[in-house]
């Protein structure tokens, strides 16, 4: 099924915040119901990620990055994707203090590299 870059739009709060891919759509054989599913949870995630810039308090930073982790198995299950955490972007979060790069490289496997000063996953 073929949508309209409207219909793949993603909008928070009346902005656009993303486009979901089309391939990856086709490939995966979404419907329209799943569809706008896969448009709430990137909605949450502007929500979850507005809420995070918007506090230094630790505990709330963590209790948002929890919410972030559950909806990622969410995203993986509308998308027809096996739920594996090892494929999180778990360090995308505002205000985490964890090496991006080597992070990402590292998807994929269940290996993380976390700084012990990151105030969502180190030891503050």
């Amino acid at each position: 099924m073929r949508y309209t870059i409207e219909e793949l739009t993603v909008k928070y709060k009346g902005k656009p915040v993303s486009v979901l891919n089309p391939r990856l759509i086709e490939r995966q054989n979404i419907d329209k119901e799943t569809l706008k599913e896969l448009k709430l949870t990137h909605e949450d995630r502007a929500r979850i990620f507005e809420s995070m810039e918007n506090t230094d308090d630790p505990a709330e930073l963590k209790m948002y990055a929890e919410q972030f982790e559950a909806l990622e198995f969410e995203q993986q299950r509308l998308w027809g994707f096996p739920q594996d955490r090892n494929f999180h972007c778990w360090y995308d979060v505002p205000k985490c203090a964890c090496p991006k790069l080597d992070n990402a490289d590292n998807r994929g496997t269940k290996y993380r590299i976390i700084r012990g000063e990151c105030p969502i996953h180190g030891n503050l």
